[in-house]
C-alpha cells in the first residue's frame, strides 16, 4: 500500500515537471494508457495520480470520464495568485518573527541555485530550483496546515503558466525578486518582505495575462 501511494506521488510529481519544460498545453488530452505505458506501469497509480492532479484544479475530467489540461482563464489566474500571494506574504512574515538564521541560509542558498542556473544556460533547472525555492519557503515556516493548502495552489499556478507555452524570458527577473526578498527577511524588515512578495507574483500575473 505504501509502496503503491510513493508511486502515485512520484508520477503526480513527474507531471507538475513536465510543465516546466513544455511538455503539456493547454486543451491537450491525456490519456492514462499513454501514461502507464510511458512509466511501464499499470494504469491503476496512473489514475489515482490523475485523479489528484484534477482534485487540485491541474486537470479537468469531461462527463466520458476523459482528462484534459484546462484552457486558462483569468479568472483562474486572478484567484490563483490572489491566494498564492496571501500565503507567502504569510510566510514572509513568520520567517521574520521567527529569525532563524539557518532557515534563512537555506531559503538563500535555494535562490542563489536558480540564479546559478539561469546564468549557466539552463532555464528548465533553474525553474525547477525556483519553485523548490517557494516550496521550502512555506514549509520551513513550520506550519504544516500553510503547507498543505500551499502546495495545489502553486502546483495549479505552474500548470497555468507552462501550459501556455515557454516563458523563460522571464526568469531572470523572478530570481532576482526571490534574493529582494529574503534580503528584507535577513534585515528583519517584514513590511518590505511582504511588498517584495507581492512585487514578486503580480508581474508575473501580468506576464501570464498576455497569454491568455
Amino acid at each position: 500500500m505504501n509502496l503503491k501511494k510513493r508511486l502515485d506521488e512520484t508520477i503526480h510529481d513527474m507531471f507538475i515537471e513536465g510543465f516546466y519544460s513544455g511538455k503539456y498545453h493547454a486543451g491537450e488530452k491525456i490519456d492514462p494508457a499513454e501514461l502507464a505505458a510511458q512509466f511501464s506501469i499499470s494504469r491503476t497509480p496512473v489514475v489515482l495520480a490523475l485523479k489528484r492532479l484534477a482534485n487540485e484544479g491541474i486537470l479537468t475530467v469531461s462527463s466520458g470520464g476523459k482528462y484534459y489540461i484546462p484552457i486558462p482563464t483569468k479568472k483562474m489566474l486572478d484567484e490563483v495568485c490572489d491566494v498564492r500571494c496571501l500565503l507567502e506574504q504569510h510566510a514572509a512574515s513568520i520567517h521574520v518573527k521567527n529569525n532563524d538564521p539557518e532557515t534563512r541560509e537555506t531559503l538563500k542558498m535555494l535562490a542563489e541555485q536558480s540564479r546559478k542556473a539561469l546564468r549557466s544556460g539552463d532555464p528548465v533547472t533553474s525553474i525547477k530550483c525556483d519553485f523548490d525555492f517557494h516550496r521550502k519557503f512555506i514549509e520551513l515556516t513550520g506550519n504544516s496546515c500553510l503547507m498543505e493548502a500551499y502546495i495545489p495552489v502553486l502546483n495549479r499556478f505552474v500548470g497555468i503558466k507552462y501550459s501556455l507555452g515557454h516563458q523563460f524570458e522571464t526568469q531572470e527577473m523572478a530570481v532576482d525578486r526571490h534574493m529582494e526578498i529574503m534580503e528584507f527577511i535577513i534585515a528583519n524588515d517584514e513590511e518590505k518582505a511582504r511588498a517584495a512578495v507581492r512585487n514578486h507574483i503580480d508581474p508575473a500575473r501580468e506576464r501570464i495575462a498576455r497569454y491568455i
